[in-house]
């Protein structure tokens, strides 16, 4: 082989190479995004949870008021269930007392 075709050859594998790296580069960015986004939308829906039920967290408000003003928040609801001591509803897990009194938030 001549020298041309060599180094045609190497100009051609190293374009190859880098439009490669170039479209992994582009996919990873888009998967993160997707991430980014799911997590924002998890975190406001957190949020506005939180808002909704932290004046009857300030007024004592018992467990079923609680629990009906996360529910209200909700697009398509999805029943309520325990997980370690929580009460998951929504974005939010909900510990109460053996009496129904607001004790501890977690978030997801």
């Amino acid at each position: 082989m001549n020298r041309k075709k060599v180094a045609l050859a190497a100009v051609i594998t190293g374009l190859m190479i880098t439009n490669l790296l170039a479209i992994h580069a582009a996919v990873d960015c888009g998967i993160s995004l997707t991430y980014l986004d799911d997590s924002a939308t998890h975190s406001g829906m957190a949020l506005q949870q939180t808002r909704a039920i932290l004046p009857l967290v300030a007024k004592g408000a018992e467990r079923q008021a609680i629990v009906q003003a996360v529910q209200a928040t909700q697009t398509a609801p999805v029943a309520p269930f325990e997980k370690d001591g929580y009460l998951w509803v929504g974005e939010l897990g909900l510990k109460f007392d053996q009496d129904g009194h607001f004790l501890e938030l977690a978030s997801d």
